[in-house]
């Protein structure tokens, strides 16, 4: 709390109240620019998780090496067809970092369905995705990536698209006040989700990484002041 010209007032921290309604009204801003002018087909949500173990150590590079390949990966995929995107870097319950990302697409995609499930049916596509990150991700660790380190699916329409918006950001906005979280944690009573938001802020803070990010063309509004943009 600060005291301001006309009074005092709440600044905005990483993990506070004032921080979380800030950032609530630039997802929102996201999602509206997201979603628009969405066709079936054309959004890919990808996963990206990496071979590193629980241990601090461990988990600081898990952080340091996502973040590092994040921005080369997302960039590159402009090339196959790439538009808007917004990727969130959150944590496990046991620290480790993870990426979530919603990418739109200059075209609707080939997709195939397993167990209700739309998948990625362009070969040449897949294999250049995939092949990407491994590269990216080869220039910032030594750890080999397996063939579960990245999850491809297609969103079949605009409403599942929303569906995993919302899913993808459930850590950030609104969500990442952890003022609240505090006392469950003191009374050794965290909940899953507490224990994910409250590694993703710690890591965050530590190594100055920005836990949301998005394309360019999804930071009109006047929202750069959060958003990490390409």
């Amino acid at each position: 709390m600060i005291l301001g010209k006309y009074g005092l007032f709440f600044e905005s921290r990483r993990g506070n109240k004032t921080y979380a309604s800030r950032q609530k009204k630039v997802i929102a801003r996201c999602e509206r620019n997201f979603l628009q002018g969405i066709v079936n087909n054309s959004v890919l949500f990808i996963t990206l998780v990496c071979p590193y173990g629980n241990s601090k150590d461990e988990c600081r590079e898990s952080w340091k090496t996502n973040n590092k390949a994040l921005g080369p990966f997302t960039k590159s995929l402009r090339k196959m067809g790439r538009e808007k995107y917004i990727a969130v870097l959150e944590a496990t319950k046991k620290g480790n970092c993870h990426v979530h990302l919603l990418l739109s697409w200059n075209r609707s995609l080939k997709a195939k369905i397993r167990n209700d499930k739309y998948y990625l049916a362009e070969n040449d596509l897949l294999k250049s995705i995939r092949y990407t990150w491994t590269k990216e991700w080869g220039k910032v660790s030594s750890l080999a990536l397996n063939n579960n380190a990245i999850s491809i699916r297609v969103c079949p329409d605009g409403a599942i698209a929303r569906l995993l918006f919302k899913y993808i950001t459930k850590t950030v906005g609104k969500w990442s006040d952890i003022t609240n979280v505090i006392p469950r944690v003191k009374e050794n009573k965290p909940k899953e989700l507490d224990l994910k938001k409250l590694f993703a802020n710690y890591w965050g803070f530590t190594l100055n990484i920005r836990l949301l990010r998005t394309s360019r063309n999804l930071g009109k509004g006047g929202i750069s002041y959060v958003l990490l943009r390409d």
